[in-house]
């Protein structure tokens, strides 16, 4: 497959890769979004997918076409239901053996541990990794671990501030930045970045803190006021 983008976008590969992404139904989407883009009235206008077609109550029509191993059933403010879908890989080593599962709303990460500790849930997806080290101690829980394409990153506050308008200054605080310090508060599980990107995707570039280069760039900037 050959893709061509209009404009250079090198985290395109990123972006398709993302975990968000997924295969719809063309026919069953266009059945459903048959309202005009243009005039589109939240208050009325349902597009596919809407969670309102899916949470229980006066407005649920779940009208979601499936390829998955499990359909979205319906969901409220505590869980969601999905059942196992009879038709995904029938008879092979993939087909679904859980004949339904549900999902579990808990916004606080640390209850949402307690949780599983207690037995309460069997599955928690996504535990920080200040907590590995607590389920690694624990004789009931086995911790699984997978590279992740999820990014995180600082932005600059540039509002009618200076680093806006300097790059000198931006490159200041580019070297000041230390990802050795901030991936041991991480206990190393975590991966050095150096844009956007995911570091998943092999650029061979690398950001080094650089005191010496730092001061340079600061004094530059100083120097040119």
């Amino acid at each position: 497959m050959k893709l061509t983008t209009t404009k250079p976008f090198p985290q395109v590969l990123n972006y398709l890769a993302h975990q968000s992404a997924g295969i719809v139904s063309k026919k069953q989407v266009e059945a459903i979004n048959t309202y005009d883009v243009a005039s589109f009235d939240v208050n009325k206008d349902i597009p596919y997918g809407d969670q309102n077609t899916v949470t229980e109550g006066a407005q649920y029509n779940n009208t979601l076409y499936t390829s998955g191993p499990y359909i979205l059933s319906h969901k409220n403010d505590y869980e969601a239901i999905f059942y196992k879908n009879p038709g995904y890989m029938k008879g092979t080593d993939n087909e679904p053996h859980i004949s339904n599962i549900k999902i579990r709303f808990i916004q606080d990460a640390d209850s949402s541990l307690s949780a599983l500790r207690s037995g309460e849930i069997h599955l928690f997806y996504g535990i920080k990794e200040t907590k590995f080290d607590v389920v690694k101690g624990d004789s009931k829980l086995a911790l699984q671990t997978v590279p992740s394409n999820s990014m995180a990153y600082l932005l600059i506050n540039t509002k009618n501030r200076p680093v806006a308008e300097s790059v000198d200054l931006r490159k200041a605080v580019l070297y000041s930045i230390n990802q050795d310090e901030i991936l041991a508060y991480y206990g190393g599980s975590k991966f050095k970045a150096v844009s956007t990107v995911s570091p998943l995707v092999a650029t061979d570039l690398e950001l080094k803190a650089d005191s010496a280069k730092a001061k340079e760039f600061l004094n530059a900037y100083k120097a040119s006021k």
